[in-house]
């Protein structure tokens, strides 16, 4: 009898283990999900110094996915059967905005592991503020140390995350990494000029006033003379005033038209 009600506890006693490890495993809140883009690219090159310090500043900005169906109207409005009717600002912000309750989430989750949240205006991002402890905590990372291609900067180690909750409404996080941004021009030399261009010639400041004996040319080409004389440059460009001077010279309400009857 004794033997009969021992398997009977026992088998009782496996049964709610199992319940309750089962129960654990449904209640067991969903893995965090990784915020694209979030790893440096520098990182298989750069060297880890070690650990920053928990009590080093972080200021990082967390993207918000907009609205549901933007691509689909970018689309459409840039086919070539679009009508190009295109939505104003107050309407693109009204229908493609982050949502109140996405941004609430957010700040939750943010707030939640001792960071300072800024919300922009027009729910486009999200600006927090705090130290290496609360952003390790937030974003699921080790911050630390490194020096690559001769900087020395603070970053994480691998991907940033987010909670499963508000993961599809983050698109990127940036300045976990204080890597500056450089922006290199394509072309490192001036391109040539093209076939038509010529650099204006020297001229003279009026008829004789320059020649090729007094002012030599831009590329030092000798020129040659004209029936045995070294020719004077031709003058240069006459402004404005200069020309009204020359032709209404001696005109006393000038040559505008006042004065004339027709």
């Amino acid at each position: 009898m004794r033997k009969h009600f021992l398997g009977v506890s026992m088998v009782v006693v496996a049964a709610v283990v199992a319940a309750v490890t089962g129960a654990g495993a449904a209640n067991a809140a969903p893995a965090p999900e990784p915020i694209p883009n979030s790893s440096p690219g520098w990182l298989t090159h750069g060297k880890n110094l070690g650990a920053a310090s928990p009590n080093a500043r972080v200021s990082a900005r967390v993207y918000l996915a907009p609205e549901g169906g933007l691509k689909a109207l970018q689309a459409a409005a840039t086919a070539a059967s679009s009508s190009h009717h295109f939505l104003t600002p107050s309407q693109y912000h009204a229908q493609f905005d982050a949502t109140a309750a996405t941004v609430g989430a957010v700040d939750k989750w943010l707030a939640g592991s001792g960071l300072s949240v800024k919300v922009d205006a027009n729910h486009r991002f999200v600006d927090v503020t705090g130290n290496v402890r609360a952003a390790d905590k937030a974003f699921g990372v080790t911050i630390a140390n490194f020096s690559h291609d001769g900087l020395s900067v603070q970053a994480p180690t691998g991907a940033a995350t987010a909670p499963a909750s508000v993961a599809a409404s983050i698109i990127a996080v940036s300045g976990l990494d204080t890597t500056a941004s450089i922006v290199e021009p394509k072309t490192q030399k001036p391109s040539p000029p093209s076939a038509g261009f010529r650099n204006a010639p020297v001229c003279s400041h009026w008829y004789g006033d320059q020649n090729p004996t007094t002012l030599a040319t831009p590329d030092g080409t000798v020129l040659p003379q004209f029936d045995g004389d070294t020719l004077p440059y031709a003058p240069c460009g006459y402004t404005g005033p200069q020309l009204r001077n020359a032709y209404e010279a001696g005109a006393a309400a000038g040559l505008d038209g006042r004065g004339v009857t027709v």
